[in-house]
C-alpha cells in the first residue's frame, strides 16, 4: 500500500525535486514539461516514473558491461514492445472515448473539462526513447481518463464501466513499472552469476539465478527477504 503523504501538487513537486533517483547517475537528459489532472496520474508520475527511468539507466548502460550486447539488447526490445502495445491500447481508448462523446451530444472537449483540482505541472527528464514512450503513456492516459469522467457525468456509461476502464487504463502504467524493474533486478542477478562462475563458484557451475528470460513476459515480482527495498511500494490493486 501507498504509504499516507500528502498529495498535493506542491508536495509532490517538492518529494520530486528532493529525492531524485536519477541524481548522480551522470546521464544527460531532455526537458519535458507535463501537465496531469488526475490524481491517480500524478501519483503514478511520482510513484513510478524516475524509478522506471533509473532502472532503464541501468538496463541501457550498465548492464553492458557484464552481459553480451545481445542479452540486453533482447530486454529492451521487449519493453520497447511492451510500452509500444500499451500505448496503442489507450489510443484506441482516446479514440472510443472521443467517439462515444460526439455520438451522445457531448461538445466539449477533453481537455476543456472543468476539473475540481489544479493541475500538476512539472518537468520530467527524458533520458531515453523507452522513458519518452513511458511519459507519453502518462500523459495519455490522464487524458483518457478525463474523457471517462465526461462520459460518467452524462450517464453515457455506469458507475461500474467507470470503475472497470480507469482500472484497466491505469494498470498499463504499473506493469511497465514493474517489468523495468523485473528486468534490472533478473540482470544484476546474472552479471553476479556470471561473475561468481569467472571467479570458480563451489562447484564450478553456472548459478541457476539468471533472472528473466530476455525475451516474453519478466518474471513474477520475488518475494521481499529482508532489508528495504528501493523504489514505490506495489499499490493495491486497481477496482474491478
Amino acid at each position: 500500500m501507498f504509504d499516507k503523504k500528502a498529495r498535493g501538487n506542491e508536495d509532490i513537486a517538492k518529494r520530486l525535486s528532493e529525492k531524485d533517483p536519477l541524481e548522480g547517475l551522470s546521464c544527460s537528459y531532455k526537458a519535458y514539461p507535463i501537465r496531469l489532472w488526475i490524481q491517480d496520474m500524478k501519483n503514478y508520475y511520482e510513484d513510478y516514473f524516475n524509478h522506471a527511468s533509473k532502472h532503464i539507466h541501468f538496463i541501457h548502460f550498465k548492464a553492458r558491461s557484464g552481459l553480451p550486447n545481445d542479452v540486453v539488447a533482447k530486454v529492451e526490445q521487449s519493453l520497447k514492445d511492451q510500452i509500444d502495445a500499451s500505448t496503442k491500447a489507450i489510443d484506441d481508448a482516446i479514440e472510443h472515448s472521443e467517439a462515444l462523446m460526439k455520438g451522445s451530444g457531448i461538445t466539449l472537449a477533453i481537455d476543456g473539462t472543468p476539473n475540481c483540482s489544479t493541475p500538476l505541472s512539472h518537468t520530467a527528464k527524458i533520458i531515453s526513447p523507452l522513458t519518452n514512450r513511458y511519459i507519453q503513456l502518462i500523459e495519455k492516459t490522464d487524458y483518457v481518463l478525463r474523457a471517462l469522467d465526461a462520459l460518467f457525468l452524462d450517464e453515457v456509461i455506469t458507475m461500474q464501466e467507470y470503475n472497470v476502464r480507469r482500472g484497466l487504463f491505469k494498470s498499463h502504467i504499473k506493469r511497465f513499472y514493474y517489468a523495468c524493474r523485473n528486468y534490472d533486478e533478473g540482470l544484476r542477478a546474472r552479471m553476479d552469476a556470471e561473475l561468481l562462475q569467472s571467479k570458480g563458484g563451489p562447484d564450478g557451475a553456472p548459478n541457476a539465478a539468471a533472472g528473466p528470460a530476455p525475451t516474453g513476459e519478466p518474471s513474477p515480482r520475488p518475494a521481499n527477504r529482508g532489508g528495504r527495498r528501493k523504489g514505490p511500494v506495489r499499490p493495491a490493486a486497481a477496482a474491478a
